[in-house]
């Protein structure tokens, strides 16, 4: 997942890392470890797509893209 295309779809979605964090039942910081990490669960990934509304598209961009 790359951390620019995240922050920016939280933003366009109005969301925070906090909000997401929520979400995923995490810590703000145990988000950003686990992006710093790259190490979310298929359910995780899944959930963020949802809660930001992340097309087909986007997808591949924003989770698996260098």
């Amino acid at each position: 997942m790359t951390n620019k295309k995240f922050k920016a779809k939280c933003t366009l979605e109005g969301k925070t890392f906090r909000d997401v964090a929520k979400t995923l039942g995490l810590s703000k910081s145990e988000l950003h470890r686990k992006l710093s990490e790259k190490d979310f669960s298929i359910r995780e990934i899944d959930v963020i797509a949802k809660s930001l509304k992340i097309d087909e598209r986007e997808f591949d961009n924003i989770f698996f893209a260098g």
